[in-house]
């Protein structure tokens, strides 16, 4: 036996979506957005993947006597990571908007049109909707404008940042280096504000390029201070919000409610790439030089990351130290990385 529904009765009762219980909301807005977005706040011709080494090719197969195996060129290079999500990249700073803009608003293709809908509809998505997005930065004064103009209870369901910091470069003369020194005390200042807003982070990965000659890989080198502020972040937190994980309520929910003190997990997921001049392709004609070369680097990425993690100094260098004076010791004369003491 069918039942047929009478549109005119389901019209007198004002069925509508917000008519459904918050759950059953919670799980449409969850299967909308899914594995979230990917919001690029950065220059218009920023280029966060690095552009692949020119090679040139040579005709093997007449060498060779045969054919070889030939690449498809649309599989090959691609990253799901860097471009398996709905990316929006904007490079106007926040705030500046005109009304007019709002008149050619194009829902199809709306970074998130779900919260064009309606204000409640809106003020129930955008907590999972700051949750789900990986907002990504290459510039100390974007994200300084972001968490200016973003509230600190949004700010605080932000769970994963994707920061691209450079260090000023290598001045030539004596009157240049107060620009260096400001440069890094912007960083610092910039994410120690991060680490006190961003309560909810959980995922943090940081693409280090370090221009400073000579190089030392040392933890009290200038450029390694400004990411050790995210050490706050490491340790657990008490906060009287609601949990990091989101949940909300439905329209016809009590708004008095008492929300006992929680305790935030300490952020863990922290994942550092180093790079420098001398992680470029084809920099050393010895093959097991660069590879020395890379071994090191990310040893000594890993040692910035334990060090965000609450290791002490001496732990954290351990397994480089032993790499340094023992595994690679015949490269500290080309290297010259100077031995960490």
């Amino acid at each position: 036996m069918r039942l047929r529904l009478n549109p005119s009765a389901l019209k007198r009762k004002g069925l509508s979506f917000l008519s459904l219980p918050g759950e059953l909301r919670n799980q449409i807005y969850a299967f909308y957005i899914q594995d979230g977005f990917r919001a690029e706040l950065v220059g218009r011709n920023a280029e966060l993947i690095p552009k692949p080494a020119k090679t040139i090719k040579l005709c093997l197969s007449s060498v060779l006597g045969k054919s070889l195996p030939t690449v498809d060129r649309k599989k090959a290079g691609t990253n799901k990571e860097e471009n398996g999500w709905p990316t929006l990249r904007t490079s106007r700073k926040l705030g500046q908007y005109l009304r007019v803009h709002g008149m050619s608003t194009d829902w199809g293709t709306s970074f998130c049109a779900l919260i064009l809908v309606s204000k409640q509809i809106s003020l129930e998505v955008i907590p999972l909707l700051y949750a789900s997005t990986t907002f990504v930065f290459a510039a100390p004064c974007r994200l300084s404008n972001f968490m200016t103009r973003i509230s600190k209870p949004s700010l605080e369901w932000v769970q994963k940042l994707h920061v691209h910091y450079s260090t000023y470069g290598n001045p030539k003369h004596t009157k240049d280096l107060i620009w260096e020194t400001k440069h890094n005390t912007r960083w610092t200042s910039i994410f120690q504000q991060a680490a006190s807003l961003l309560k909810g982070l959980r995922e943090l990965r940081i693409w280090l390029h370090v221009t400073a000659t000579p190089l030392h890989f040392s933890l009290q080198a200038t450029w390694v201070q400004p990411l050790l502020a995210f050490r706050h972040l490491t340790r657990p937190l008490e906060s009287a919000h609601t949990p990091t994980n989101p949940h909300f309520l439905s329209h016809n929910a009590p708004r008095s409610i008492t929300v006992e003190p929680t305790v935030q997990k300490p952020l863990t997921n922290i994942h550092i790439a180093l790079t420098t001049r001398w992680t470029r392709p084809f920099i050393f004609y010895d093959s097991e030089l660069a590879d020395a070369c890379t071994a090191l680097h990310n040893l000594f990425a890993e040692v910035i990351r334990r060090r965000m993690l609450g290791w002490s100094e001496a732990d954290a260098m351990v397994e480089y130290r032993e790499a340094w004076e023992e595994r690679y010791q015949k490269w500290q004369h080309h290297l010259n990385f100077a031995a960490i003491l």
